[in-house]
């Protein structure tokens, strides 16, 4: 049997933080993230980055160095994105990923400072064609 790893790629919308320097200190603690920030002809400051592989770690150390970053945590994440985001500002991070071609994946979290969610290709697809047949119980095999 052939082992596969899961690759992605994501990015981000631009969005404006409460506090420059602690997103820019908490974005750095980030693997391999690169920071699109950049200031308007207004003199305004807007935030994006992007990164190939998944960004979203906490702060712990991984026991057993499979995350050399931390362990593994995306909830944690958005949840300190939560705290920096300014009022009536969202981060729409957008990912798709795979694995060999067993699966290919599509993951968008919307977080604003008082929620978050998280939308997946799978799911919006399987919803729409069992709209489009009117067949419910519609379910098919999506990964190989």
């Amino acid at each position: 049997m052939t082992v596969a790893d899961y690759i992605c790629t994501g990015r981000t919308n631009y969005f404006k933080v409460r506090d420059e320097k602690a997103w820019s200190a908490w974005l750095e603690r980030l693997s391999d993230v690169e920071d699109f920030t950049y200031t308007d002809a207004n003199g305004e400051v807007w935030h994006g980055f992007g990164c190939y592989g998944t960004p979203w770690y906490d702060d712990s150390e991984s026991a057993d160095d499979e995350y050399p970053d931390g362990d593994f945590s995306c909830g944690t994440s958005l949840a300190a994105i939560q705290a920096f985001l300014a009022d009536g500002h969202a981060m729409i991070y957008q990912e798709a990923g795979w694995e060999k071609l067993r699966y290919i994946g599509g993951w968008a979290f919307i977080v604003t400072k008082d929620a978050y969610r998280n939308i997946n290709l799978h799911d919006v697809s399987l919803d729409a064609a069992r709209d489009l047949l009117g067949a419910e119980d519609y379910s098919p095999r999506m990964d190989y």
